[in-house]
């Protein structure tokens, strides 16, 4: 994982020394880390000691819409039109790696278990309150 995690940065660094009239870097840059948006409170909120169970469920889900729909689609059909254009392929040894990690951690992400609340916080209804209860004072 260190490793791909070392190849990525090294990817990315190399792609922003590239000219961006060969390579539409700041177009992948942004909709990576517009993907990666939620991955930030869950990683937060995973390594507190004490961990509100809600929130990550919830950063868990918007992980998994946000991700995924930004990383299947949308990056797949910026490297289709980045191969159909004609540009100089050089720089797809840096740039189709990093795009398959994100396929790959999408994958991942979409077939995790999302976190269960514990008993003790799933929802229970509120008692009804007898209208005689209120003159018990």
């Amino acid at each position: 994982m260190k490793i791909a995690y070392m190849y990525h940065h090294l990817s990315a660094i190399y792609l922003l020394s590239c000219d961006s009239r060969e390579v539409p870097f700041r177009d992948m840059l942004f909709w990576g880390e517009l993907s990666n948006l939620s991955s930030y409170p869950l990683y937060y909120l995973n390594h507190q000691n004490k961990k509100d169970r809600y929130k990550i469920r919830f950063f868990q889900i918007l992980q998994k819409i946000l991700y995924c729909s930004i990383r299947i689609p949308i990056l797949t059909s910026k490297l289709l039109l980045y191969i159909s254009e004609p540009r100089p392929k050089r720089h797809i040894a840096a740039i189709f790696p990093v795009y398959l990690m994100g396929i790959i951690w999408s994958s991942k992400i979409l077939f995790q278990k999302p976190l269960k609340s514990p008993r003790s916080l799933q929802f229970r209804p509120v008692p009804q309150l007898d209208i005689q209860d209120i003159f018990l004072v």
